[in-house]
């Protein structure tokens, strides 16, 4: 969805489907029960990634700060940006 694609950061778990699209973790909101605050019925995006990060051989990934989104890649291809080097990590 953001054109910078970090789901091998994110233990495969897409952070733009946070309702506040955080990029490096939870908010201050989480629910004891690891649901989200603005919508009570689903489970908090960072918990699952996190969760599903302890199976990845790479687990300490997710603990890497994400730079902030390059909104003019919304809407395109990640795989893309990267092949032409332009994928919201030149700033790294």
């Amino acid at each position: 969805m953001c054109g910078q694609c970090i789901l091998h950061e994110t233990g495969m778990t897409c952070p733009m489907g946070c309702p506040k699209s955080l990029r490096n973790g939870p908010c201050g909101g989480v629910r004891m029960n690891g649901h989200c605050e603005v919508e009570p019925g689903m489970m908090c995006v960072w918990v699952k990634a996190e969760r599903r990060s302890r199976w990845l051989p790479w687990r300490g990934a997710i603990l890497r700060i994400q730079p902030a989104l390059d909104w003019s890649l919304k809407g395109s291809s990640a795989w893309v940006g990267l092949m032409i080097g332009r994928d919201g990590k030149e700033a790294r």
